[in-house]
């Protein structure tokens, strides 16, 4: 079989499975790289020294820790679809092959077995001189976006705002359209509602940041977006990667010099600054789209019992 079939099949599979599109595109992007590289026509013709060979590329091309993992969780899903499909011989050598980069080049920017999308327990929240810093920094690329009027240093700024103020996961992030924003006129106040790529769970919260709203209403007018259309454009109108993101991030965070924090960590500090204004666990836990308040005992721990929106008004107020 070539290797272009079995990808199709394999895009098949993982939709059948329930797999969210966005992680079906990243996958598939990396996995087609992967196979250019090796300029490999057929699945039968893989070998394990073609991920040694690419492994080794990326590294000397400066790519980080982080991205080639992503690139090793890609190639192992499609090499377990493979062998369950029959399409390989039962010899498991290159599911072995495709192991987690380890090495300390792979914590440039603290990822250390973090996902784009994890919830782990490790990470802080970034301090308040930071995060001017970082979105500082972001204002500096001056480029055009594509198809847009804003540059990208504006789009990347805005989006590390919006992902401090709101705690989202960044798969959430790069995927949030217009449409998810809705103005309560009995609170005076902006809703987000999503369904969370990672839990396929419903979130829905109030802002609580008439800076932020502003900015964003003025982004999306000014680039002329409708209710279906993503809100952080990438090239033709098409929303940005998780992976770009983290590329993004990384990059900004080595320019400010804040070498030891992930995109995880602006969910952490969401969650840190509400705590630290006394807002409640269930509060927290709800805009973190968390299933329960064990896992946001996992960020922290709260006792208070305040649950208003003019309190979480209060504490997301100068955070970016």
């Amino acid at each position: 079989m070539t290797c272009a079939d079995s990808l199709t099949m394999y895009k098949i599979e993982m939709k059948v499975q329930g797999i969210a599109d966005s992680t079906i595109k990243n996958y598939t992007f990396l996995i087609r790289r992967f196979i250019e590289f090796n300029k490999i026509e057929n699945v039968e013709n893989l070998e394990p020294q073609h991920i040694t060979v690419f492994k080794n590329s990326l590294l000397d091309s400066n790519v980080g820790g982080v991205s080639i993992n992503c690139y090793m969780a890609s190639l192992r899903s499609y090499f377990k679809f493979l062998h369950e499909q029959r399409y390989l011989s039962e010899d498991m050598s290159l599911l072995k092959t495709c192991k987690n980069f380890k090495d300390s080049k792979a914590q440039k920017i603290r990822g250390k077995n973090q996902t784009e999308d994890s919830d782990e327990q490790t990470g802080r929240a970034i301090t308040k001189t930071e995060r001017k810093l970082l979105i500082k920094t972001a204002l500096r690329n001056t480029r055009p976006i594509e198809d847009s009027e804003n540059t990208i240093g504006q789009r990347n700024a805005l989006m590390i705002r919006t992902d401090i103020i709101c705690g989202m996961r960044i798969s959430d992030l790069v995927t949030l359209k217009v449409k998810n924003f809705k103005y309560d006129k009995e609170n005076e106040e902006w809703k987000l509602e999503y369904t969370a790529q990672k839990t396929d769970r419903k979130v829905s919260f109030y802002v609580c940041n008439d800076s932020l709203m502003n900015d964003l209403q003025a982004y999306i007018y000014s680039n002329n977006l409708s209710a279906d259309d993503y809100i952080f454009l990438a090239k033709h109108g098409s929303c940005m990667t998780s992976q770009v993101f983290w590329e993004t991030f990384k990059n900004i965070c080595k320019e400010a010099e804040i070498l030891d924090i992930a995109p995880h960590d602006m969910r952490r500090t969401c969650a840190t600054m509400l705590y630290q204004q006394g807002v409640p666990l269930k509060v927290i836990s709800n805009r973190l789209g968390h299933a329960n308040t064990a896992i946001t005992e996992a960020y922290l721990r709260i006792d208070e019992n305040i649950d208003d929106i003019k309190t979480v008004k209060k504490a997301l107020m100068g955070i970016a």
